[in-house]
């Protein structure tokens, strides 16, 4: 056999499909009986609704002769289908649908494994490859065609945030199957139950996207005017593409702020990006260029298609960001320590260090150990810490039995990594890439300063840049950090080593709690203070709090520099080493 190109296998497959199609509408023509079939699919195109449908139908359907249309069309009409072609439909007749993981991208071919059947595939994609990026979730399926294993009929893609959800649902409904059919494999389940697959997929793009029936209509109506648009000169996989990444953005920025992507014009594009940026939804430059090269198609298209005037500034903005794309993602300096530098202030942090103190910068030199030797990986969108990694992180640093045994923890359930976490990029300790957290230009410096040194720096973060309402998820905006100076008065009363009653002092003179939530937990953490719960195992156990001397000593030198005005308030310590390395 002479060798074919993949434009020639394509072709093929292609016959073989429309062979395939024609015998089963053939079919149903003659029948006379036929079931209504809900088959669930997200309803954002009629054309590729009918797609995944047809590909369904022609091979998990099941007809009165109790075999699949591809079986029936072997035996009834092989002798219309050249040797290649029933080659194709036969290994057609083997695969399932199944959500696979993107693990590597070489040239043409794309290595994934199957979450499900936990299988592995390289794939022949010289067309996909360039257009999807490693560790992205595709639902479909996959078949040797000819040469090598491809995927097949339509694709779908899930974001990573939905996998677990994805999977946790799929094993449940094949649990409950296999208590009434003992033996059932899964790659069985997956072809005799695959309407299951095709609803419980449906409902996590829907449950993502958070969709009411109106939002639904308008996206599906705005990403179908689009997608019919670009497929009169793109293959189907740059389309595919192109609409997630629209679906991406929408579900990014413009959902919560009650927009659809006709209103496009009225944001700044260049904040959309750096805000994507900073929350790692675009991680690497790749995705840039890809999510730029999206947006400037649609609003291309809407500028030429829907109101040349409307869009025509919008359009002019995203081809300036097209031309500065490299800036982006360009190294930046870090920046420099702001500092407020007084000698008299050193002496008093220097003797007041307690053990505490030490164990909460030990932590977080495990931290920083576990970060450099593991391959730690970030969840999108949110652009956190894997909860896998979470767990092994807190039970090196805390020996919490309850983080221990979670499941589904994510990170800012956990106050002393979720400030690690922030405090690392804050400055420049760790950075992200790739969707990898990995240490960064002043890790070394950091590890070279005295121990009061890294205590002053980690509570002028806590102290000056912390938002304290995000960091303890609060639901009364910024009040604590308001009223901030109002509390360490009231903290700088407090006789240290002497234990109160916080729920006599926590609304002492002021409209705020003490450091309520999990900020009072980071001023326990670093020595400040030291705060206990009350425990719901002992009678009459109330929450106490005391402060220590070293917390006496802080809070006094915050307090005094918001009264004596001095520019950058709340700064402690020397940091002249740091300071020398930015200039």
């Amino acid at each position: 056999m002479k060798k074919l190109d993949y434009e020639q296998i394509m072709d093929i497959q292609e016959n073989a499909t429309r062979k395939l199609l024609n015998y089963i509408d053939s079919f149903f023509q003659k029948e006379m009986n036929i079931k209504t079939i809900e088959f669930y699919y997200p309803d954002f195109d009629e054309t590729r609704t009918n797609t995944a449908f047809n590909v369904w139908i022609s091979l998990d359907y099941m007809t009165k002769y109790g075999k699949n249309f591809i079986e029936l069309f072997l035996e009834d009409n092989s002798n219309n289908l050249s040797n290649l072609e029933k080659e194709i439909l036969s290994e057609r007749n083997k695969s399932h649908i199944s959500l696979f993981e993107i693990k590597n991208i070489k040239g043409d071919l794309m290595y994934v494994k199957d979450l499900l059947c936990n299988k592995h595939h390289i794939v022949w994609e010289p067309e996909l490859s360039k257009i999807v990026d490693k560790s992205e979730l595709i639902f479909g399926r996959i078949s040797k065609v000819i040469i090598y294993e491809k995927f097949i009929g339509d694709l779908s893609f899930l974001p990573d945030f939905s996998k677990s959800i994805f999977l946790e649902k799929v094993f449940s409904n094949y649990d409950s199957i296999k208590d009434k059919e003992d033996n059932i494999s899964m790659k069985y389940y997956l072809r005799k139950y695959s309407l299951n697959m095709y609803k419980i997929y449906t409902d996590c793009v829907y449950d993502v996207l958070g969709f009411d029936d109106e939002d639904e209509l308008q996206l599906a109506e705005e990403l179908g005017e689009f997608e019919s648009f670009l497929k009169k000169s793109l293959s189907e996989s740059t389309v595919e593409k192109h609409i997630k990444n629209l679906i991406n953005i929408y579900e990014y920025f413009l959902y919560d702020i009650d927009y659809t992507l006709y209103d496009l014009n009225k944001i700044n594009l260049n904040e959309l990006i750096e805000k994507g940026i900073f929350d790692n939804f675009i991680s690497s430059k790749s995705k840039l260029n890809s999510y730029i090269a999206t947006l400037k198609k649609y609003i291309k298209f809407l500028n030429n298609e829907k109101d040349e005037e409307k869009y025509r500034e919008t359009y002019e903005e995203i081809l300036k960001i097209s031309k500065k794309r490299e800036m982006y993602f360009k190294p930046k300096k870090p920046i420099d320590m702001p500092l407020y530098w007084n000698k008299s202030l050193d002496k008093p942090i220097k003797d007041n260090l307690n053990k505490k103190s030490i164990l909460f910068l030990n932590s977080y030199e495990k931290y920083l150990f576990y970060i450099r030797n593991n391959n730690v990986g970030i969840s999108k969108p949110e652009g956190f810490i894997k909860s896998k990694y979470l767990l092994e992180l807190n039970n090196i640093i805390t020996q919490n039995m309850i983080a221990k045994m979670s499941k589904n923890i994510v990170q800012s359930d956990l106050p002393l990594i979720h400030l690690f976490y922030k405090f690392s990029l804050s400055h420049y300790i760790l950075t992200i890439n790739n969707n990898k957290i990995i240490p960064y230009e002043k890790e070394n410096q950091y590890i070279s300063l005295k121990e009061y040194e890294k205590l002053a720096l980690f509570i002028d973060y806590v102290w000056n840049a912390l938002l304290w309402n995000e960091f303890a998820n609060c639901s009364y905006e910024n009040t604590e950090q308001k009223y901030k100076y109002k509390i360490i008065e009231s903290l700088n009363l407090l006789t240290p080593d002497t234990i109160y009653d916080y729920t006599e002092i926590k609304y002492n003179e002021i409209d705020t709690p003490i450091f309520d939530k999990n900020i009072i937990h980071i001023f326990d953490y670093m020595g400040l203070l030291i705060f206990k719960e009350a425990s719901y195992f002992e009678k009459d156990s109330i929450s106490t709090i005391s402060i220590t001397n070293l917390g006496k000593a802080v809070f006094n030198i915050l307090k005094e520099s918001k009264s004596r005005g001095i520019e950058n308030k709340g700064k402690i310590v020397d940091l002249n080493k740091w300071k020398e390395t930015n200039s």
